[in-house]
């Protein structure tokens, strides 16, 4: 079932966002993923593809394979990071806002199980 998630990630300059994923995958599994980095641009008023950073699974286990990706170069904005296989199967995605922060305060961490 997909998910609608749209949390707001207050960014200062400087930062890392990170997106973290789990993938349930037999034993014997050995593959390449990657997470499909695309931001929405207002100008064009389509998704633009930023970054595709690979990862691989080797083996599976009952907790599923947890894999992460990060970015520090971002634009504020609609964000959405796609997990595909090396094939291009979509395995799953994550929409989040990206907005400048200009407080020093420390960011709220939210946690989302697929």
């Amino acid at each position: 079932m997909w998910r609608d998630y749209s949390p707001t990630f207050y960014w200062q300059e400087g930062d890392s966002v990170f997106v973290y994923t789990s993938i349930f995958a037999p034993a014997d599994l050995k593959k390449s993923v990657y997470h499909r980095w695309r931001w929405f641009s207002p100008h064009t008023r389509d998704w633009e593809v930023t970054d595709e950073i690979s990862y691989e699974i080797i083996g599976g286990r009952e907790g599923g394979y947890r894999g992460y990706t990060f970015k520090k170069q971002m634009m504020a904005g609609d964000w959405n990071v796609e997990v595909v296989t090396e094939e291009g199967l979509v395995l799953g995605s994550i929409n989040f806002v990206v907005s400048e922060d200009s407080t020093q305060d420390a960011q709220n961490l939210v946690q989302e199980t697929f």
